[in-house]
């Protein structure tokens, strides 16, 4: 479903937008990463997501989460290993990878819908075809009457959805989100799982999700992994009981809640307090 721009949790109509891409496969093979030599953070992770997946990966702070996002958009580069989307080699960033952060990180000067477009591809900004791009996002995400709006007059929902729709601005085969519903209040970070959900359906993209929060992953993910260790490493891969979006008692999920979280404790337990900056 869309929201209302007032982030009421009140159905918009149904936005009538076309979706015009679908999802790559992203694969990590053998990847290996360390920023100090007495410092490992992976030491050979393997992970496939495949087309058109939405899969939540968890851990601890420090485990390596945000990291894994910034080899995938090619913002890192491992030390050794391959990042693959589809048949391509991660080198760099590609424009077939979409990425949206914790923070909106919207440019304060200009308007919503001149943030939106800095997101398209070169070619497109500034044309006729973009600016329907960019109107086309703004309804996808229930703000279709908030262009004019600058940064400051919007919620922080709002924002969010500015920046959703900024990350889907180039039509990504992936799209990489690293915590970005954890600044929200509750009934906010639903609606924008939703939107998530809805956008990511329609458009056939694969989403690679990093969340802490456990009943965020039930709830909008198919599949969930817990990357934990020093050095990281895929310690559970869980294929998640029916459809998206899920209430918390749905059948099967109570034992898939209980292995993560037991995936998860030896990690929260024995992490010391200031270790884990590239989270």
């Amino acid at each position: 479903m869309s929201l209302s721009p007032d982030d009421a949790g009140v159905p918009a109509p149904a936005p009538q937008a076309s979706p015009r891409f679908g999802g790559q496969a992203v694969r990590l093979e053998r990847v290996r990463k360390a920023f100090t030599a007495a410092r490992p953070l992976f030491s050979g992770v393997d992970l496939e997501v495949q087309a058109g997946e939405v899969v939540a990966v968890l851990g601890a702070s420090g485990c390596g989460k945000s990291t894994l996002v910034r080899l995938v958009a090619g913002l890192e580069r491992p030390d050794a290993g391959v990042v693959r989307v589809g048949n391509r080699s991660v080198n760099g960033p590609l424009e077939q990878v979409g990425l949206m952060f914790q923070e909106p990180r919207l440019l304060p000067w200009l308007d919503t819908a001149a943030n939106v477009a800095c997101g398209l591809r070169d070619g497109l900004r500034g044309t006729v075809a973009g600016d329907l791009r960019v109107r086309e996002l703004l309804s996808a995400v229930g703000l279709r009457d908030a262009g004019a709006l600058l940064p400051h007059q919007l919620s922080g929902g709002m924002a969010q959805r500015v920046a959703l729709a900024r990350a889907l601005a180039r039509a990504p085969e992936v799209l990489l989100l690293d915590e970005p519903f954890g600044a929200v209040d509750a009934l906010t970070r639903t609606g924008l799982q939703n939107l998530l959900l809805d956008v990511a359906a329609r458009a056939r993209t694969t989403v690679l999700l990093v969340t802490h929060d456990v009943e965020e992953a039930l709830r909008v993910a198919g599949r969930l992994v817990v990357l934990g260790g020093r050095p990281a490493r895929l310690t559970l891969d869980a294929v998640l009981p029916g459809t998206a979006p899920r209430l918390p008692d749905q059948a099967g999920l109570a034992q898939v809640r209980q292995r993560a979280l037991a995936a998860l404790a030896p990690d929260l337990e024995t992490t010391p307090a200031g270790f884990g900056l590239q989270g």
